[in-house]
């Protein structure tokens, strides 16, 4: 009898060091992949309450992925008439808006000397409903306060096995929230340490 408890605990207990083990890092409280949200609280700043709520738009960002990759084509409505495009404050807060109609090749996704197309190899992808992406996740109101009430996710792609924040692209697609279905009114790409 007492063999068969213990025998019963010890798959009990791998799975419970299985899960603290595996769970994941600090650094991505809040990320979700798009097979479904938490519905954790998000962290101060970060706009619209709880990160559940805007997971809605997470499809949408994944669409954009692909299409800057080169690997979907554009959505018609995916964009609101013109898409702002802005760099952070440490990589020199440019900005710059672009009418959607120009913005049908990935190549035209450019703001100062900035290519917002990612890496080929940059394919281990976090989306973050309600954050954005610098090294870890935050706020989007320490950039642009005034676009952290829309709808929006922060995404950081790397390579496998990437080891610092260095090598990471970092975007946070801001939607219209007024619109009728999603469509993206500003794009903010932040790499850390510029």
């Amino acid at each position: 009898m007492v063999t068969r408890r213990r025998d019963a605990i010890w798959p009990a207990l791998a799975l419970v060091v299985a899960a603290a083990c595996g769970g994941p890092e600090p650094e991505s409280e809040g990320a979700v992949s798009s097979h479904g949200p938490p519905e954790q609280e998000a962290p101060a700043g970060a706009g619209g309450g709880t990160v559940h709520e805007f997971a809605y738009v997470v499809p949408h960002v994944e669409h954009l992925i692909g299409f800057l990759r080169g690997e979907e084509t554009l959505r018609p409505g995916a964009l609101a008439d013109s898409v702002t495009l802005y760099v952070a404050p440490e990589g020199g807060g440019e900005a710059v808006t672009v009418p959607a109609a120009a913005l049908d090749d990935p190549a035209a996704w450019r703001v100062g000397g900035h290519d917002l197309v990612p890496p080929a190899d940059y394919r281990e992808r976090t989306t973050s409903p309600g954050l954005h992406w610098n090294c870890r996740p935050t706020g989007l109101d320490t950039r642009y306060p005034e676009l952290a009430g829309s709808p929006h996710a922060g995404v950081k792609l790397e390579p496998e096995g990437a080891s610092s924040c260095l090598q990471t692209w970092n975007a946070t697609f801001v939607f219209d929230g007024n619109a009728e279905r999603p469509r993206l009114m500003a794009v903010v790409y932040d790499q850390w340490e510029w």
